[in-house]
């Protein structure tokens, strides 16, 4: 076996001699053969020997000699540790401790190890067993499982020997070993603020938290014990906890991400315990001095504003921050910050990574973000002196871009996004004093310069830029609506002018959609008295002329613009039926020529090139109109009708995979934002072509791999979900049309769908979505469904496989959909279900012993419906364990007994959901 197990490491024959080794390490052959190898002078060996017993300690404690095993660990670990090797060594140390759980007899966990610590030769190994002892059974860590009676008993022996530990550590500690701290981080927590105090931890740690090797275990030990809950209330302990950590920040070789974690930590536990006054000022002058020091680090200085913030948060802060002391302190770190967010001090700082992934903030946004926190927070506090400052320095910033004419690096455009931001957040603060146009233009003209120069601006952050300028620039149109004059008119017909200039260069679609934006919002927040203007005038006598004049991608954009001011014409934004009158034939002739015809002409011709544009302008249209009144719907339904009813269905059976997809997101929109105004034939006509399109290929579909056509179907099954809630409210399930187009989606989610899911579908969107679906259905038609045995034994089946599967969130979208059904419709309680309930309980039971993911919803589940009745399926548990226990024979009577006596004061959730943890630890310790 020696040659096999060689091989095996040196990669050769790789998948016999594994399966030759691993038949190997489950024999009492194999058991033996680890015995005598733990300090086998080559690594392969010895190695290989701590897996094999890892393996027994695990899966067979009761099979093994565990006295003689744990003294021969010990000898082994003595062996590593000479040899000074740790990766073994730890190995070792965590197995002793393994064993230890099971033959700890009450008397004491640690006591031999002392003796280890007494001789020097013997010193490194103690103080490794007491880290990792404190590891493992502070928390009683269930990677190596004990039935639950011994963890109480290990935990409360641990925890009687803390303080004796500590002292020991004490005094190692003081002969120079570091490692003595870094254990003592770990048991300080659980030791009497009193005891510490005599075993001369707090004396020890203001000395070795000085010198340069133990700075960091001696700020874990402060911090673990400032997280104990265990502080004194007396005052003078507190200030001199701050008062040293203030102390810290001023020396250069202490850590300084370590030192700031535990000057948070102060402001949660010894700031709030320490009588008010002006001392406290000193904090954040330690702080600015902290910040000028590291300025350069960025890390450092991120965290930083974490505890900017956490002083923020402090209940002292509202006078403090207040008075007029604090305004030098405010200014002084304005002028720290504010240079920081600008490309010329970061753009050679490697660890800002301003990439993304998915929705994900990048390092540099979370910085920036995390700037801004407290720069808002110090103008709160101290407005006056820190708003000139940041005008200031926007100022420049707009003024020195806009000399560039255009022409950006990466870092400007960075700039114009910081600087933007800077502005949108001050805005408000400088508003109030605006009482003319011209103080207003001339806040406002560099940022509508800048972002007029874009369009020439080839590079991807330009977007960026764009949006944020965008909600700048947006801040001044409520002030230009209410200084109402010809002036001001004049300057807003400037400003569309200078906007459709600027779209009509525009090539970055993200930029062209933000200032287009600018444009319809330009004249939605001025009506009515903007219609008197030439340029909107013309816009609306003839809409589509207008929409026409541009090309791609600002039509797109234009015409949703046009679209939104038909649709909101007036201030209060709610037609009278006299209105719609007027507008139904202009806004019918619009969408017609602009969005109708378009996509018929597409269907007859099959060409269809602009069809994702269109498609779009029609996503535009209803998008976000979900609360406008009955009338103001129509205007839009009464114009989409057809494409719902009749052009949409006719075209999926004629397109592409990609275009199938672009008008079934499409068609959501439409009916998530529309279905209170739509007639429902249409929605039943798509959903009806797409089932009968996939029936009996989604599997494939799914093994294939075919992205594509997978967001297809999640499209189907969401339009799906869409019409069986909103038009169960329309037709209060009386509808026959609508209960048999969900049941009909009811039977095509399970038998097409849900059937096929297996381990490979984990993570699959379709499945999820699919799940949803299949419960919102059945709560919809519950009355339709809920007296047949079939439904109930469908519902049971498919709960009990998906929540057995290895795919975590799918079982929790399980568990929570049931829970929701037994809440809305009763289901837990109906008689049929009721014939079932004990079975289902206990097939709940064994997932829950074997599940690899956590059982904390499963227990929700099993309390949830056996308390949902009475009598309660928990008072009688014990008659459910019998029924569990039946399936495992080999477990002995009295362990069977001691796993459920957990249950005897399970009476409401938290001590069911505790004894349930114990009851699967247990059953891991009992089952083969």
């Amino acid at each position: 076996m020696d040659q096999t197990i060689r091989e095996l490491f040196s990669g050769q024959n790789v998948q016999e001699n594994q399966k030759k080794v691993m038949a190997f390490t489950s024999t009492q052959e194999g058991f033996l053969w680890a015995m005598k190898n733990t300090t086998n002078p080559e690594k392969v060996y010895s190695w290989f020997s701590l897996s094999v017993l890892t393996f027994w300690i695990c899966h067979h404690p009761q099979n093994i000699p565990l006295v003689q095993l744990q003294s021969l660990l010990l000898d082994s670990l003595q062996f590593h540790i000479k040899s000074n090797n740790k990766e073994a060594s730890n190995k070792l140390a965590v197995l002793f401790c393994a064993v230890t759980r099971w033959t700890f007899n009450g008397q004491t966990l640690c006591g031999e190890i002392a003796n280890f610590a007494k001789n020097e030769e013997t010193v490194q190994m103690a103080l490794l067993l007491f880290s990792t002892f404190a590891e493992e059974y502070r928390n009683v860590d269930k990677k190596y499982h004990v039935p639950s009676q011994r963890i109480q008993w290990i935990k409360s022996t641990f925890q009687t020997e803390s303080a004796d530990i500590v002292k020991l550590l004490v005094i190692i500690t003081q002969r120079g070993k570091v490692e003595a701290l870094s254990a003592m981080s770990k048991y300080i927590g659980w030791v009497d603020t009193k005891a510490l105090i005599e075993a001369g931890v707090f004396a020890t740690l203001t000395q070795t938290v000085l010198v340069q090797q133990m700075v960091k275990p001696s700020l874990e030990c402060l911090v673990e014990y400032l997280q104990s809950n265990k502080t004194p209330l007396d005052p003078h302990f507190h200030i001199s906890i701050v008062s040293l950590t203030l102390k810290l920040l001023t020396i250069p070789d202490i850590p300084p991400q370590q030192i700031l974690y535990l000057l948070i930590r102060t402001f949660e536990i010894c700031v709030p315990r320490i009588p008010f006054d002006d001392t406290f000022l000193q904090i954040p002058r330690s702080l600015n001095a902290f910040l000028q020091t590291h300025k350069n680090d960025f890390t450092v200085v991120s965290t930083c504003f974490d505890v900017w913030a956490a002083f923020f948060d402090l209940p002292i802060c509202g006078s403090l921050c207040i008075s007029d002391e604090f305004g030098p302190i405010a200014e002084d770190t304005c002028r720290i910050i504010l240079p920081l967010l600008f490309s010329a001090s970061y753009s050679g700082i490697t660890l800002l990574d301003t990439s993304k992934v998915g929705d994900e903030q990048s390092e540099f946004e979370i910085f920036i973000f995390n700037a801004y926190q407290v720069l808002m927070s110090l103008v709160d506090f101290q407005g006056h002196v820190v708003l000139p400052l940041i005008i200031e320095i926007t100022n420049q910033t707009f003024l020195r871009l806009n000399e560039k004419r255009g022409v950006f690096t990466d870092g400007d455009i960075c700039d114009i996004s910081t600087a933007s931001k800077l502005f949108l957040e001050t805005s408000s603060n400088l508003l109030v004093h605006v009482d003319n146009l011209e103080t207003l233009q001339k806040m406002y003209t560099p940022l509508i310069t800048l972002l007029c120069a874009l369009p020439n601006v080839h590079n991807e952050d330009a977007k960026i830029a764009a949006t944020n300028l965008k909600s700048a620039i947006q801040t001044m149109y409520g002030t230009l609506h209410e200084l109402c004059s010809t002036p001001t008119l004049l300057f807003v017909e400037q400003l569309l002018t200078l906007f459709i200039q600027t779209v009509t260069q525009c090539k970055e679609d993200k930029v062209c959609e933000q200032v287009v934006d600018l444009y319809f919002e330009l004249v939605l927040a001025c009506r009515p008295e903007v219609f008197n203007l030439n340029i909107v005038n013309e816009m609306m006598k003839d809409s589509v002329t207008f929409v026409r004049r541009f090309c791609s991608p600002a039509r797109k954009y234009v015409a949703i613009g046009v679209s939104e001011i038909y649709v909101f014409p007036n201030t209060n934004s709610n037609f009278t039926k006299k209105d719609l009158e007027e507008r139904f034939g202009v806004f019918q002739n619009f969408v017609s020529e602009i969005v109708v015809k378009p996509i018929i002409e597409m269907c007859q011709t099959n060409q269809f090139g602009e069809y994702p544009d269109v498609c779009k302008i029609l996503k535009g249209i209803v998008k976000g109109k979900e609360t406008l009144n009955g009338v103001n719907k129509q205007l839009i339904v009464g114009t989409l009708g057809r494409l719902i009813s009749e052009i949409f269905p006719q075209a999926l059976r004629v397109m592409d995979a990609h275009n199938i997809r672009v008008t079934l997101v499409t068609i959501r929109e439409i009916i998530q934002y529309m279905s209170s105004a739509l007639d429902e034939r249409g929605i039943v006509e798509v959903l009806t072509i797409m089932m009968e399109s996939f029936k009996g290929k989604i599997r494939s579909f799914v093994e294939s791999g075919e992205k594509e056509i997978n967001k297809t179907m999640c499209l189907v099954i969401l339009i799906g979900e869409i019409y069986v809630k909103e038009w169960s409210h329309k037709t209060k399930g009386k509808s026959e049309v609508y209960t048999q187009t969900v049941m009909r989606l009811m039977n095509f989610v399970v038998d097409e769908v849900l059937t096929t899911l297996d381990d490979k579908s984990i993570g699959n969107e379709l499945y999820r979505d699919s799940v949803s679906l299949f419960f919102n259905i059945s709560e919809a038609v519950f009355n339709e469904v809920g007296n047949k045995v079939e439904f109930y034994v469908m519902v049971v089946q498919l709960v009990i496989k998906l929540i057995g599967m290895s795919d975590i969130e799918l079982a929790k979208e399980v568990i929570e959909k049931i829970q929701l059904l037994g809440t809305t419709k009763k289901f837990f309680v109906q008689p049929i279900f009721k014939e079932m309930k004990v079975q289902f309980v206990v097939e709940l039971l064994g997932i829950a012993v074997v599940t690899p993911h956590s059982i904390d919803d499963i227990v929700g589940l099993l309390y949830y419906v056996m308390d949902s009745d009475v009598p309660s399926l928990l008072v009688s548990f014990y008659n459910v364990l019998d029924l569990f226990f039946n399936k495992y024979p080999n477990i002995s009577v009295e362990n069977k007994n001691e796993v459920k006596s957990l249950f005897v004061n399970a009476q409401d959730m938290p001590t069911f959901t505790f004894a349930m943890s114990q009851f699967v630890n247990d059953m891991h310790c009992y089952l083969p």
